[in-house]
């Protein structure tokens, strides 16, 4: 059943802009039932003028939110809004991280962070990743499509950060869960 785009839908707000220009997208579905949004994306050049476009099909489950990527130069607009079939909860992943400082280096510290999946199913996520500073400004935004969580596992990685990030956030965004 096709939804006439309305903000009584979904609602939107960006929740993260970084120094680089980019940004994180909170949309809210506060529904009882679950959403397929229809996103169309422009790219544009520095005068205005759009370079590209394409779509995508952002999966709001119903009473929660979804997050979405937007780089500089940029724009996300809703093009449709459809009633779905319920999509399978995956709220069972979790997140932890820790910021270690290298021994005997200023400039670098090392980020771990692990995404957790306790259900007997793997679950397949896109991941956002924002990096803050002390007084919670966004300075970086990382993203990766289709991440795969084993059943009762997980996957971590580690990396090398600026000084200058002292917190972190990885935003889940599942994509579905295999039997």
């Amino acid at each position: 059943v096709k939804k006439q785009l309305d903000m009584k839908y979904i609602s939107s707000e960006i929740i993260a802009h970084t120094e680089d220009n980019c940004d994180v997208i909170k949309y809210t579905n506060n529904n009882d039932y679950d959403i397929d949004m229809t996103l169309s994306i422009e790219q544009y050049d520095s005068d205005g003028n759009v370079t590209s476009t394409r779509s995508q099909i952002i999966k709001c489950q119903k009473n929660s939110v979804t997050y979405s990527y937007c780089i500089p130069h940029e724009k996300q607009n809703v093009v449709s809004i459809e009633e779905t079939q319920d999509i399978t909860d995956v709220s069972s992943l979790e997140t932890k991280y820790e910021i270690k400082k290298y021994p005997n280096h200023d400039d670098y510290y090392k980020l771990s962070y692990y995404v957790i999946n306790p259900d007997s199913k793997n679950v397949s996520c896109n991941m956002i990743m924002i990096y803050y500073d002390k007084d919670m400004n966004a300075l970086g935004i990382d993203a990766m499509d289709s991440a795969l969580v084993p059943a009762k596992s997980n996957i971590q990685s580690s990396f090398d950060i600026n000084k200058r990030v002292t917190h972190f956030e990885i935003l889940l965004m599942p994509c579905g869960i295999q039997k």
